[in-house]
């Protein structure tokens, strides 16, 4: 940082960072603009060649939103460029974070996108194909345009002549004739085609899949949108280039007559089906009526479909869950191939924020989609690779033995059976395997299934980091991981449980920065989850790793309450809570008796107050809490030692001298009997008691 190149490119941030490159933020020192610089080794590597070959090409283009390059620099073994620097985001985190565009917007950026390729495919004789259309390659700005980024393989194409090089492109977004499979000849439908996969996702927020029908009918996905947007992308999307539109012009007309495209369409469908059916009538009456029939019965059972899918919609977005199920479930009933209803009725039946008791919850989800679709050999959807995989890591996330050899079983019937499905979508299943692992080893519970559960774990998440997943996917991995490894609490699990909590943290962050509305559903259970296992850590190890992890308990606590803040009023939680401080205290005074000075006197004993507090609110609230009330004798003992106070005194004997006559009767568990214990044993040694009580210690229950 700080580097000046040429004596006017001030480089004073780093942008990103790829394999081969870096980009950083540069301050022009002569005009005071800003400018991207993109660095690579002046190594002669090919990475380099294949760099100056996409530079010579940009630097023969002009169009607003397209980048410039306004200089070249080499120095020694550095080779800088400079080029316009684009302040947005992309469309594909855009899409992460705040979900599928609406379609007005999405038309919007689609009409600027061919004005691009028009040019792009226009500009030479040949046209220059992008070859990498897809959304983390187009930036929405702060003044609201597109500009379309990244042009390491775009290339020149000669029409009719096969592509001999290397496959390149994005699988999901790629045509199929950019593959070897494919007929290798590239044009302007090459890119007409990765456009339209890029508005199905940003549609959507699905990513397209492997050709041939890449993706499926827009409404099937969303009703809300229009027949005239889903036929723009169907047509764009077809594995034939001579089925597709043939210009980015062809494809910007119908986008600016949408509206009327719509009406074209039906009309172009009711001929087409009339003519079919013509001529079936005239070779076979009979048969042409039944066939008749059956299309106006799916017609009709599509149209019913389409009905209760929006109506469960618009239902789930009004966050009235139990309804949106219903009517999700009547879809079924009209269309059961159709995936789309089964993921969303999933979803309406899972625990949601506020949700009280979300492990039962989410097990009555898992429960009713297994009994109804998935082990239903009656359903269309029996043993579905796309149903059993949905529900895979929510059944690590029930927390039950008889879950986990669910999951196992579905996922050794997902890789043994080998379907076409499995086949197909095998590297979006990544992660079936550690998942596997995890179900088995949580079920057994043996050392050696240990050992591999730890494995198991360390890859999942790996694999999660280096995966472009959505957000809510990649949460929902970070909550399996942080769940399995409080329930398998050692030391090296609480670090993992740290580092892993800290990268949900700062994820969900980023996301609720670019939007409000983002939520993920577990976000609360993720973090009380968090506070309990730190808060059960501090009590088996030293005071000073005590103390971080107290420390670590109560940043949780204070995350799920900054969220929630009515689950401040709940009485276990902030018992729990006075339990943390009360700690701090303890083990900040343990330390600054061995080492005085460590802590500020005055700051520890607020710890000690601030339990008082909550403590005497909790006891107010419920009697049924033993341990609090021995907590309370405790702080009450360490105020009167601190103070010398003769109400402290009084407050402490008054406790434990209320709890003595009945201590046997109480039933104490084990670790209230250590309460009791170190209560008498405080007692005696801040000489509130003499020291010649009987011994009262309750038997181990």
């Amino acid at each position: 940082m700080g580097k000046v190149l040429k004596d006017r490119y001030e480089l004073l941030t780093e942008l990103g960072r790829g394999g081969m490159s870096t980009v950083y933020l540069a301050r022009d020192l002569n005009l005071g603009s800003y400018w991207a610089v993109k660095h690579m080794k002046n190594n002669g590597s090919t990475e380099l060649i294949a760099f100056k070959q996409e530079v010579e090409l940009l630097a023969g283009l002009s169009h607003p939103d397209i980048p410039r390059i306004v200089d070249r620099i080499e120095e020694y073994d550095d080779y800088y460029v400079v080029m316009d620097f684009v302040d947005g985001v992309s469309l594909g985190k855009k899409t992460i974070a705040e979900g599928p565009a609406d379609e007005e917007t999405l038309v919007g950026w689609a009409k600027m996108l061919c004005s691009i390729l028009t040019y792009l495919h226009t500009v030479h004789d040949s046209p220059i194909v992008y070859r990498d259309m897809k959304p983390d390659n187009i930036i929405l700005s702060q003044s609201g345009r597109v500009k379309l980024i990244d042009f390491g393989i775009a290339k020149e194409c000669k029409r009719g002549v096969k592509d001999t090089g290397e496959c390149f492109g994005t699988r999901g977004y790629a045509a199929p004739e950019q593959y070897k499979s494919g007929s290798n000849i590239l044009d302007e439908r090459t890119d007409i085609y990765s456009l339209g996969c890029t508005m199905f996702y940003l549609l959507t927020g699905k990513v397209p899949g492997k050709s041939p029908n890449a993706c499926p009918p827009l409404r099937t996905i969303n009703p809300n949108l229009s027949d005239g947007i889903q036929y723009i992308v169907a047509k764009a999307t077809q594995d034939d280039p001579a089925q597709r539109y043939s210009s980015a012009d062809e494809m910007l007309g119908d986008l600016e007559h949408i509206g009327e495209l719509s009406s074209e369409y039906k009309d172009k469908m009711r001929k087409r089906l009339i003519l079919f059916l013509s001529c079936f009538i005239l070779s076979l009456i009979f048969l042409g009526v039944g066939i008749w029939g059956k299309i106006r019965i799916d017609d009709k059972n599509m149209q019913t479909y389409d009905n209760y899918y929006r109506i469960g919609f618009d239902q789930y977005l009004d966050e009235d869950y139990d309804a949106a199920s219903k009517s999700f479930a009547t879809a079924i009933e009209y269309d059961p191939d159709n995936y789309s209803a089964y993921e969303k009725l999933f979803d309406s039946k899972l625990p949601h924020k506020d949700a009280e008791d979300s492990v039962q919850i989410t097990r009555n989800a898992i429960n009713y989609m297994c009994d109804n679709y998935i082990d239903n050999e009656n359903s269309v959807m029996y043993h579905d690779p796309r149903l059993m995989y949905m529900v895979v890591p929510k059944c690590i996330d029930a927390s039950d033995a008889l879950y986990y050899k669910r999951a196992s079983e579905y996922i050794r019937i997902i890789r043994e059976e080998k379907t076409d499905y499995y086949n197909e979508h095998a590297d979006e299943m990544f992660d079936l395997e550690e998942y596997r692992v995890l179900a088995d080893s949580m079920a057994k519970d043996s050392d050696g299934e240990n050992r591999l559960l730890y494995s198991a774990l360390n890859d999942l998440e790996e694999k999660t980091d280096r995966s472009q997943l959505t957000a809510e996917k990649t949460l929902q991995n970070y909550y399996t991981l942080i769940k399995v490894y409080a329930s398998k609490l050692s030391g090296d699990s609480y670090m993992r449980l740290q580092a892993i909590g800290e990268k949900a943290e700062k994820l969900i962050d980023q996301n609720k920065s670019l939007s409000d509305e983002f939520e993920f559903p577990d976000e609360r259970d993720m973090y009380n989850t968090l506070f309990v296992a730190f808060n059960s850590g501090g009590s088996s190890t030293s005071a000073e790793n005590a103390l971080d992890y107290y420390s670590q308990a109560l940043h949780w606590y204070d995350r799920m309450i900054a969220l929630y803040p009515d689950a401040d009023t709940d009485i276990m939680t902030n018992y729990n809570k006075g339990e943390v401080f009360y700690k701090i205290y303890e083990n900040r005074a343990l330390i600054n008796k061995e080492k005085p000075g460590t802590f500020d006197a005055d700051e520890t004993t607020k710890f000690l107050m601030d339990s008082i507090s909550i403590f005497e609110s909790v006891k107010s609230r419920t009697n049924e809490l033993n341990s609090c009330t021995l907590y309370l004798g405790q702080a009450y003992a360490e105020r009167a030692y601190i103070t010398g106070s003769d109400d402290d005194k009084t407050m402490a004997k008054d406790y434990y001298l209320g709890l003595k006559p009945n201590i046997n009767s109480l039933s104490l568990n084990t670790r209230e009997n250590e309460l009791w214990k170190h209560l008498k044993d405080l007692m005696i040694d801040y000489q509130l008691i003499p020291d010649d009580q009987p011994d009262d210690q309750p038997d181990d229950q």
